[in-house]
């Protein structure tokens, strides 16, 4: 990995390759990340409120006195 990434930096390249080079490893480390996260399950302990029908008071919900 570190040659690869020595010769990526030796290499002589124009403005459009490099670019494109960081694009390529910018998509890599935020897409990764996500790709990680679906194949574990996790989610950064966010929590979707419940919405709809049976969410509230109004909705069917219990009363509260």
């Amino acid at each position: 990995m570190k040659q690869h990434l020595s010769k990526l930096l030796e290499k002589p390249m124009g403005r459009k390759e490099f670019l494109q080079h960081a694009g390529v490893g910018v998509l890599m480390l935020f897409g990764g990340g996500l790709v990680t996260q679906a194949l574990t399950g996790t989610s950064n302990g966010r929590k979707s409120a419940a919405a709809g029908y049976g969410s509230n008071a109004y909705g069917g919900g219990t009363k509260r006195s």
